[in-house]
């Protein structure tokens, strides 16, 4: 989770498939890309380590879950709390 590097093409690896079966097997079951899916991943797991307290900082989470910039790792996790918040309405 915290690899920065980890993408489409190393899953694709560790699950034995190419990378564009990969995309068509998860846009078909999920309706995401491949990097879409790992990101909401990141960012799901980011929500449960905020929740429970884990990082002093929002850096720390960032790292933690494999992003490289603590400011970019910020907006997408804005935008993703505030989805989630908006599907519960």
């Amino acid at each position: 989770m915290s690899d920065s590097n980890f993408d489409v093409s190393t899953l694709a690896k560790y699950l034995f498939m190419s990378r564009s079966t990969l995309q068509r097997k998860l846009m078909n079951k999920t309706g995401l890309s491949a990097a879409v899916f790992i990101r909401q991943v990141r960012l799901a797991k980011a929500h449960q380590l905020i929740k429970c307290d884990t990082h002093k900082t929002i850096a720390e989470t960032a790292y933690a879950v494999g992003f490289k910039h603590p400011s970019y790792f910020s907006t997408l996790y804005k935008k993703y709390v505030y989805a989630k918040k908006k599907a519960m309405d």
